[in-house]
C-alpha cells in the first residue's frame, strides 16, 4: 500500500491514502507505511461535482486553481475523484508548534503531542502536515477502532518486525511478539507484570526504530488499553528521538468513562486545539472556487465554521438561493436519497461493518458478487471509497455514523445477526477473524451466543495485555450469564476473570466486590479452589501487595479455605493471606504460626511466588523491633526470587520490606539507595498503587534534613497519587507524615486539626491514648497530656509487640520530655533498652522518629532528642556535637562534609563534591568520568568481596555489600531513565585530591572549637575516588 498526502483539509483522504478511519479487524495482520518525508503540503482540497452542474465545471477551469488531480477513471456517480487544490488556511499556529514539535523530536526530545478539535476541524490534515516535516523521520500512521483491544500498537509492532532490526526486538520479545500475532503470549501469572514488560518493549522498539513520527489517528476511538499503553511510555519518549502525535475528538461524550486517562493524557502531552474557520477564513478558503460573497455568507452561517461542511458545500456549488444542509446528517441524507437503489443498500450494509470494511466481507453481508460491490461504491463515491486492495471505508466517521442513524432499531439488530454469522464462517474457513467483532455485532442483535465471544473476547484482550477491555468485555459476558440463568460455576469463573482483569486495570474497589460474589457463586457450586481464586484475588494478587485488614468477610473465606483439601501453591497461598489478614485481629503467635507453615508449604510446592508471598506473610507476622535483621533477610531473599522471575510487584513489595528493616536499624545511607532502586521499578511500572510511595519517602527525608517545604510537596503528591490508587496505607501514612511535618514547624492550626481527628475516630487499643498524649503535650496542654499518660499506663504491658510499638515507645519519650517524669517513665525506659541500636520509624517509612539510644536519653535527661546538628546559614554554618555548639564561616569542605553527614554510609563521587556536573531535563546525571570511576570500583568491590568471603570477615562483607548496592542504584538511577550523559569539567583524579584537601582543612577548623567532633570525623570520614561518612553506631544529624 503506497501513502499519498490526503487531498482534504479535513481530513478525507484519497482513495491511495493512508486510513484515517479504523482497520476492519481481518485486515489487522497487514502493515503500516512507513512513509519518506516530503516538502509540506501548502494547499487545502476538496472534492468536486463534475457531472450535471455547468456552473462548477467552470469554476474548476478557474485559472487560480493551478493544480488538480484525477483519480481512479470511471468512478461515475455524482462525485467522481475529482481534486481541488485550495490555499491552506487558519492553521499557521498550529503548523508552526507541530513543526517544533518534530524539530525537538529531531533533536531527540520528543514525547506526546496531541491535537484535538471537533469531529471534521482537520486534525488529521494536520497531523500529515507534521509528516511533511518529518525529514529525516522515519514515520507510521496507525488508527483505532472502537473495541479493538490495543489494535493501534499492534499495527505498529508488526510495521516494524517486518524490518531486519527491529524485527528482531519484535521476535525477541513475548509481549511485543503476541501483540502482533507472531507468537502466542504465554500466560502471565501476574497480569502486570506482562503489562510492564510490554510497555518497557514498546519502549525499546520504538527508540530502536528513532528516529521516528507515529501518528495516532482519531483517538477517542481507542479502547482504553490502547490510552493506557500510550500514558506508559509517553514520558520515556521525552528523552529519544520519538514522537508520537495524536489526534483526538474534544466531545466530553466521545471520552466518558475515560476522563481520568484523558487527563493523564493531557498532561503528559502538549495540546494543540484546532478550532472552527471564521468567516474571513470561509471566505478565504471559497476564493478559489469564484464562489459568491452571498454562498459564503450563507455557507459560513449554516455550517458554523466547520470546515467539513465548509469544504462539502464548496464543492457542491451551492447556489445563494438554495438550502444549504446545516448537518452533516442532512448532507448525507440528500446524498443517500440520490443514489440508486443497489448503491445505497450496499452503502447501508457497510454501516453496520463500521467505519473502515472488507469489500469481501460487504459482498458476502449484502448476497452480492465482489465486483458488484465495487461498482455500487463507485456510484456512492462522495460516500464511500477504496483506500487499498479489498479495502472500503466511509470518507469520513461522521458520514458513517449519519448512515447508521438512518436504520431502525429492528432492521440495525436483524443486519448485526446477518454480520456475526457471515464472520462466524469466515473464522470457520481460517480467515483472521476477532472475536471482539464477532462478540459486538451478537450483542447488538441481542443473540444468546453473545455471552460466549464476549468470554472469547476478553480472553483475546487478555493476551495481548488490555486489561481494561477485557474487563468490558467479561462483564459483557456476565450480564448474558445473568439473563440466561447459566450454571453457577460458569459465572463464578466469569467473576474470577472480571475480578482479576479489573484488579490488573488498577479498578481495585470494583474488583473486590466482584471477587467476593465469584467466591460466592463459587461456593454454591462446590468448587472451593475456585473460592481460592477469588479470595487471593482481593489482594491485588496472589502477592498481595496491599491487603485489606479488618475484612472479616476475607477472613472467614480464608479460614474455612484451610479446612478444605487444596493444591499445594494455593493451601500455601491461602494460609500466608490468612496470616496477613489476621492483623489487629488475630494473636500474634497464631500470625507467626500461620506464616512459618506458609513458608514450608511454599517452598515444598517449589512455586516462587509462593515463596515470595510466604516470606512477605513471615515478614508481617514478625514486625516487632526484635526481628529487623530477619525481616531484611526475608526481603532480601523476595527481591532475588521476583528478580529472577521478572516480576515488578514483587520486586517492589521485597524493596518496601527492605527499606523499612533499613532505616529500623539505622543503615539510612542504604535506605537511599533502596529508594531509588525502588522508584526505579514503579515508574516503569507507573500505577500510583506502587508509585506514591516514592514521594512519601521523598518528605520522610526531607523532614529528617528540616526541608520543611520540600516535605509538603512530597506529602501533596503523595496524598494525590494515593487517592488516585485507592489506597487505604497512603491515607494513613500521608497523615502520619503531616503530623510529623506540622510538630516539626510549629503548626499548631495542624496540630489542632490532627487531634481533632483522632477524638472522632475513637479506635480501639492503647496506641491512640499515646498518641493523644503527644498532641496534647506539643499543643502545650500539659496537665491533659499528664492525664492521658497515666490512663494509658495500665495498657502499656498488654501492648503486642508488632511494628507499631517501637514508634509508640518513641512517642511516649517525647511526651514524658514535656510533661517530665510519670509513673510510667521507668517502664518505657525498661522497654526501650534493649532496642537502643534501633531507629523508631513509623509505618512504612511515613516518619523517622529517631534512633532509640537519644530517647533513652532524654528519658535520662542528659541531652535533648536532637542533640547533633551540621547546618548551613547563609555565610555560617550551625555544628553541634554532643552538647557543645560552634559557628563556622561557610567553606567548600563544610558543604563536603555536610552532604556525607545528611546520607551516612553511601559513597558519594568526588567528582560530585567537586561539582562537576552539570543538568538535563531529566535531572542531575553522572559524567563519563564519575561513571567510569563507579565501574571501576564495582570492580574493586568485587575482589574486596571475595577476600571477605575467604576469611570469614561476615561485618566487612555486609559493609562492602551495602557500597556495592549503592554504587549499582546511582547508576541504574543515571543511565536507567533515558538521561543524556554530562560532560566532566575535571578528572576524576583532580577532583579527588580537591575534596580531599577542602575536607582535611574543614576538619581542622572544626577541631579548633570542638575537638570531639575532630576526632570523630577524622574516624568515620573516608576520602578518595569515593567519600562516605560511616560512623560505628548509627548517628542522627539535623543538616
Amino acid at each position: 500500500m503506497r501513502h499519498s498526502r490526503r487531498t482534504c483539509s479535513i481530513g478525507w483522504p484519497n482513495p491511495r491514502s493512508t486510513p484515517n478511519d479504523s482497520a476492519a479487524t481481518s485486515s489487522a495482520s497487514r502493515t503500516l507505511p512507513t512513509v519518506p518525508a516530503r516538502s509540506p503540503p501548502t494547499v487545502h482540497s476538496v472534492r468536486a461535482r463534475s457531472h450535471g452542474d455547468s456552473r462548477n465545471g467552470q469554476r474548476l477551469t478557474h485559472a487560480a486553481l493551478t493544480v488538480c488531480e484525477r483519480g481512479e477513471p470511471g468512478g461515475g456517480g455524482a462525485w467522481d475523484s475529482v481534486v481541488v487544490r485550495l490555499p491552506l488556511v487558519a492553521r499557521s499556529g498550529a503548523v508552526a508548534e507541530i513543526r517544533a514539535a518534530v524539530e525537538r523530536a529531531r533533536a531527540g526530545r520528543g514525547g506526546l503531542v496531541l491535537v484535538t478539535g471537533d469531529a471534521g476541524v482537520g486534525k488529521t490534515r494536520l497531523a500529515e502536515e507534521a509528516s511533511a516535516a518529518a525529514d529525516g523521520l522515519r514515520v507510521l500512521w496507525t488508527w483505532c477502532t472502537p473495541g479493538a483491544a490495543l489494535r493501534p500498537w499492534a499495527r505498529v509492532v508488526r510495521t516494524l518486525a517486518a524490518e531486519r532490526e527491529t524485527g528482531e526486538i519484535v521476535r525477541r520479545s513475548t509481549s511485543l511478539a503476541g501483540l502482533a500475532g507472531l507468537a502466542t503470549s504465554p500466560e502471565s501469572r501476574d497480569p502486570e507484570t506482562a503489562r510492564w514488560w510490554l510497555s518497557l518493549d514498546l519502549t525499546d522498539l520504538l527508540r530502536a526504530a528513532a528516529p521516528v513520527l507515529v501518528i495516532v489517528d482519531d483517538l477517542q476511538d481507542a479502547d482504553l488499553s490502547s490510552l493506557r499503553l500510550l500514558t506508559e511510555i509517553a514520558p520515556a519518549l521525552r528523552s529519544a528521538p520519538v514522537l508520537v502525535l495524536a489526534t483526538a475528538r474534544d466531545d466530553e461524550a466521545e471520552w466518558r468513562g475515560r476522563e481520568e486517562v484523558r487527563a493523564t493524557l493531557n498532561r503528559l502531552g502538549a495540546r494543540v486545539r484546532l478550532h472552527p474557520f471564521a468567516d474571513a477564513e470561509v471566505a478565504e478558503l471559497a476564493a478559489a472556487t469564484g464562489a459568491a460573497p452571498a454562498v459564503v455568507r450563507t455557507i459560513s452561517r449554516r455550517t458554523g465554521g466547520n470546515p467539513l461542511l465548509v469544504c462539502e458545500l464548496l464543492a457542491s456549488g451551492a447556489d445563494p438561493d438554495s438550502v444549504v444542509p446545516s448537518s452533516v446528517q442532512a448532507l448525507v441524507a440528500a446524498r443517500l436519497a440520490g443514489l440508486p437503489e443497489p448503491a445505497r443498500a450496499v452503502v447501508t450494509r457497510a454501516a453496520v461493518l463500521g467505519s473502515r470494511f472488507r469489500l469481501d466481507v460487504l459482498a458476502e453481508l449484502a448476497g452480492v458478487s465482489l465486483s458488484d460491490v465495487g461498482e455500487r461504491m463507485d456510484e456512492a463515491a462522495g460516500v464511500v471509497e477504496r483506500v487499498e486492495p479489498g479495502i472500503g471505508r466511509f470518507r469520513h466517521e461522521l458520514i458513517r455514523d449519519a448512515v447508521y442513524d438512518v436504520l431502525a432499531p429492528g432492521e440495525l439488530a436483524g443486519r448485526h445477526r446477518v454480520a456475526a454469522d457471515c464472520l462466524i464462517r469466515r473464522a470457520g474457513r481460517g480467515f483472521d477473524v476477532d472475536a471482539a467483532e464477532i462478540a459486538a455485532h451478537l450483542l447488538r442483535a441481542g443473540a444468546p451466543e453473545g455471552a460466549d465471544w464476549a468470554t472469547r473476547a476478553g480472553q483475546e484482550a487478555l493476551r495481548r495485555l488490555a486489561f481494561e477491555d477485557a474487563a468490558a468485555w467479561y462483564a459483557e459476558a456476565g450480564r448474558c450469564l445473568e439473563a440466561a440463568g447459566a450454571p453457577w460455576e460458569e459465572r463464578a469463573r466469569n467473576g474470577i476473570a472480571l475480578g482479576e482483569a479489573l484488579t490488573a486495570s488498577g479498578a481495585r474497589p470494583r474488583a473486590r466486590a466482584c471477587l467476593l460474589e465469584a467466591a460466592d457463586r463459587a461456593e454454591r457450586a462446590g468448587r472451593m479452589d475456585l473460592v481460592a481464586e477469588a479470595v487471593l484475588g482481593i489482594g491485588a494478587g496472589r502477592a498481595g501487595f496491599e491487603i485489606g485488614l479488618l475484612d472479616q468477610r476475607q477472613i472467614d473465606l480464608l479460614e474455612r479455605l484451610r479446612e478444605e483439601p487444596l493444591p499445594d501453591v494455593l493451601r500455601a497461598l491461602v494460609t500466608a493471606r490468612l496470616s496477613v489478614a489476621l492483623t489487629f485481629v488475630g494473636s500474634p503467635q497464631r500470625r507467626l504460626e500461620l506464616a512459618t507453615d506458609a513458608v514450608t508449604e511454599a517452598r515444598a510446592s517449589g512455586d516462587d511466588v509462593a515463596v515470595a508471598a510466604a516470606l512477605a506473610a513471615s515478614c508481617d507476622a514478625m514486625a516487632g523491633p526484635e526481628h529487623c535483621h530477619e525481616r531484611l533477610a526475608a526481603a532480601t531473599e523476595i527481591v532475588e526470587v521476583a528478580q529472577r522471575i521478572r516480576d515488578p510487584r514483587l520486586v517492589l513489595l521485597g524493596r518496601r520490606l527492605r527499606l523499612v528493616a533499613l532505616l529500623e536499624i539505622g543503615r539510612i545511607g542504604d535506605a537511599d539507595a533502596e529508594i531509588t532502586a525502588y522508584r526505579v521499578v514503579a515508574e516503569t511500572v507507573g500505577h500510583p498503587l506502587y508509585t506514591w510511595y516514592v514521594p512519601l519517602w521523598r518528605g520522610m527525608r526531607a523532614l529528617m534534613q528540616r526541608r520543611f517545604d520540600d516535605c509538603r510537596a512530597s506529602l501533596a503528591e503523595a496524598a494525590a497519587l494515593g487517592e488516585r490508587a485507592g489506597s487505604d496505607n497512603a491515607a494513613v501514612l500521608v497523615s502520619t507524615q503531616r503530623w510529623l511535618l506540622c510538630a516539626e514547624s510549629g503548626d499548631r492550626e495542624g496540630l489542632r486539626g490532627m487531634l481533632a481527628e483522632l477524638d472522632q475516630a475513637a479506635l480501639p487499643g492503647a496506641w491512640p491514648h499515646i498518641t493523644r498524649a503527644l498532641l496534647l503535650a506539643q499543643l502545650g496542654r500539659v496537665p491533659e497530656a499528664r492525664d492521658q499518660l497515666d490512663a494509658v499506663a495500665p495498657l502499656l504491658p498488654g501492648m503486642v509487640r508488632d511494628s507499631e510499638w517501637l514508634p509508640a515507645m518513641a512517642q511516649l519519650a517525647e511526651t514524658l520530655a514535656v510533661t517530665g517524669p510519670r509513673a510510667v517513665t521507668r517502664w518505657v525506659r525498661d522497654a526501650l533498652t534493649p532496642y537502643a541500636g534501633l531507629y523508631a520509624v513509623e509505618g512504612i517509612g511515613a516518619a523517622v522518629r529517631g534512633p532509640v539510644r537519644q530517647f533513652l536519653d532524654q528519658l535520662d535527661g542528659q541531652k535533648p532528642l536532637t542533640d547533633n546538628e551540621f547546618r548551613r546559614d547563609g555565610e555560617y554554618w550551625t555544628v553541634r556535637w554532643s552538647g557543645v555548639e560552634s559557628r563556622l564561616r561557610d567553606s567548600k569542605g563544610l558543604r563536603d562534609l555536610g552532604a556525607l553527614l545528611a546520607a551516612p554510609g553511601r559513597p558519594v563521587a568526588a567528582l560530585d563534591l567537586a561539582g562537576v556536573v552539570v543538568e538535563s531535563d531529566t535531572g542531575p546525571m553522572l559524567d563519563t568520568h564519575a561513571r567510569t570511576a563507579y565501574q571501576r570500583r564495582l570492580r574493586e568491590l568485587e575482589t574486596e568481596a571475595d577476600d571477605a568471603d575467604a576469611t570469614g570477615d561476615a561485618g566487612r562483607a555486609a559493609k562492602i555489600g551495602a557500597e556495592r548496592e549503592a554504587l549499582l542504584a546511582e547508576l541504574t538511577r543515571a543511565y536507567g531513565l533515558g538521561g543524556r550523559d554530562r560532560r566532566a569539567g575535571s578528572s576524576a583524579e583532580r577532583a579527588r585530591t580537591a575534596v580531599t584537601a577542602r575536607i582535611s582543612y574543614a576538619i581542622r577548623r572544626i577541631a579548633g572549637t570542638d575537638r570531639a567532633l575532630a576526632e570523630h570525623l577524622r574516624r568515620c570520614v573516608r576520602t578518595g575516588t569515593f567519600c562516605v561518612y560511616d560512623p560505628e553506631s548509627p548517628v542522627d544529624w539535623r543538616t
